[in-house]
C-alpha cells in the first residue's frame, strides 16, 4: 500500500456576505475552516479576487436569499445546480458537486431544492423578481456569481437559506422572523458544509500496489495453471502474464517460465501466449518449434484481431488507436501491417492520411482511457464520414472501475 498526498488545492474557504451568516456558521461543525465574511452585494467581488490569488481552493459561499419558484418556501435550503450572472457579465457557473451536497443536506432533516441560483446587482421584486423566475432558477442573490471566482478554478458550491418569496417580500414586517429562522436552519446545515469541505480539500489517497488485474488477465493466469496441472513443469510463458510480482513469483515457483519470445523455448515443449494477444508471425514461429501452444489470449483482444482482419481482408485501411509499441498493439498490427496505421494521439488523428477515405474503418486497443480514446475515435469520425466503428466496445470495462 502506498499513500500519496493530493494537496494541489488550497486550504477551503467559506464565504459569508453578511456578518449576520458569518456569526451563524460558528459553530463547531466548521472549527478550523477559515470563513470570511465578504462583504453584501457586489462589493463581495474584491473579496473574490484577493481569495482568488492564492489559487484554485474549494469555496463554499453560505448565507441567505430569496425564493423564485413557487414550491421554495421561508427556511428551505436552495442548493445551486449552476450559479447565473443576471448582468450577463460571466457566463454560467456548473456545480458538480451540487448533488451530494443536497443529498447530506437532507439528511439532516431540511428541505432542500436542487436548480439554478441567479445573482443580480441589486434586490429584486415585483416585476424583475417575475422575469428573474421565468428563467427557471430557483432563488436569488447578490453575490455567488462573483464569489465563484474565489475558486480560481477548484471546487465550488453555494447553499443559500430562503428568507423572502414573491409572496412574502422582503419588505414586510414579518422578514426578521423569517430571517432568524433562515439563520438557524444555515447554523443546521453547518456538518453537510463541514463533510463538503472535507471532501473537496486536501487529501490522502491509497493506492493498493501491486496492481490487481483484469478479468482477461485473470483467466491466463488460471489458464497458466491448469496448464502446469495438467502438463507438469516447467511451462513456458511467453512475456509477462501480469504486472503482480506476487503472481509471478507464485506462478515461477510453481514451474512457470517466463520468456520474451517463443525462439527461447525448447522444441516441442508447451508454451503460453499471455492474454495481450500476439501476432501471426509469432504463431508460425511456435508452428516452426514444433511447440505445444495454449492459446491464453483475452477474449477481447481476439475479438479485435478478429475485426481488423475483416477490414483488411476486404481491403480497407485499419486507423488503430492505441500505443504503438504496446505489446497489444504490435499483435493486432502483425495481422496486417501494409494496411493498419497506429493513431496515438489527437494531433495523430487530426494529421493522419488513407489512400481511399471511403474504406476506413478503425479499432481500438483495449486498455485505453475511454475518454482519450472518444475524443481520437470522434476526430476521425468527422474526417472521414464514411468511417467504419467497431460493432462493440473495444475498450475494457476495467480501465474505468
Amino acid at each position: 500500500m502506498r499513500a500519496v498526498t493530493v494537496d494541489a488545492l488550497g486550504p477551503p474557504v467559506v464565504c459569508a456576505p453578511l456578518g449576520v451568516e458569518r456569526r451563524a456558521l460558528d459553530v463547531d461543525a466548521l472549527r478550523g475552516v477559515r470563513i470570511v465574511r465578504t462583504g453584501m452585494g457586489r462589493r463581495s467581488a474584491g473579496s473574490a479576487r484577493i481569495l482568488g490569488c492564492d489559487g484554485p481552493r474549494p469555496v463554499l459561499v453560505a448565507g441567505v436569499a430569496g425564493a423564485l419558484a413557487p414550491q421554495v418556501r421561508p427556511g428551505d435550503v436552495v442548493v445551486a445546480s449552476e450559479v447565473r450572472d443576471a448582468t450577463g457579465a460571466r457566463g454560467p457557473v456548473a456545480v458538480p458537486t451540487a448533488k451530494p451536497l443536497a443529498t447530506a443536506l437532507r439528511a439532516l432533516g431540511l428541505r432542500v431544492h436542487l436548480g439554478p441560483v441567479v445573482t443580480t446587482a441589486q434586490v429584486v421584486d415585483g416585476d424583475a423578481r417575475i422575469a428573474l423566475a421565468t428563467t427557471g432558477a430557483l432563488a436569488v442573490d447578490m453575490e455567488s456569481a462573483d464569489l465563484a471566482d474565489a475558486a480560481a478554478g477548484g471546487p465550488f458550491a453555494v447553499v443559500r437559506v430562503v428568507v423572502d418569496t414573491p409572496g412574502a417580500p422582503l419588505l414586510r414586517p414579518g422578514t426578521p422572523v423569517r430571517g432568524l429562522t433562515a439563520l438557524r436552519t444555515l447554523r443546521r446545515a453547518a456538518p453537510a458544509l463541514r463533510a463538503w469541505l472535507d471532501a473537496t480539500g486536501p487529501r490522502t489517497v491509497r493506492l493498493a500496489e501491486p496492481r490487481s488485474f483484469c478479468a482477461g488477465v485473470e483467466r491466463a493466469i488460471e489458464i497458466v495453471d491448469r496448464a502446469i496441472d495438467r502438463f507438469g513443469a516447467p511451462v513456458y510463458v511467453r512475456r509477462q502474464i501480469v504486472h503482480n510480482a506476487h503472481v509471478v513469483r507464485r506462478l515461477t515457483d510453481r514451474g512457470a517460465v517466463f520468456v520474451q519470445e517463443v525462439d527461447e523455448v525448447p522444441h516441442g515443449a508447451h508454451v503460453v501466449l499471455a492474454a495481450h494477444g500476439v501476432s501471426p508471425a509469432v504463431r508460425a514461429d511456435a508452428d516452426a518449434r514444433a511447440l505445444q501452444v495454449v492459446d491464453a489470449t483475452c477474449p477481447l483482444v481476439a475479438k479485435v484481431h478478429t475485426e481488423v482482419k475483416r477490414h483488411t481482408g476486404r481491403g480497407q485501411t485499419v486507423l488503430l488507436i492505441g500505443h504503438a509499441e504496446h505489446e497489444e498493439v504490435e499483435g493486432t498490427v502483425g495481422e496486417a501491417p501494409a494496411r493498419i496505421t497506429v493513431v496515438e494521439d489527437e494531433q495523430h488523428a487530426r494529421t493522419v492520411d488513407v489512400p481511399d477515405p471511403t474504406r476506413v474503418a478503425y479499432a481500438m486497443q483495449t486498455t485505453l482511457a475511454v475518454d482519450e480514446a472518444d475524443r481520437i475515435a470522434a476526430i476521425l469520425r468527422e474526417r472521414f464520414p464514411a468511417i467504419r466503428a467497431p460493432r462493440q466496445d473495444d475498450i475494457c470495462y476495467a480501465t474505468t472501475n
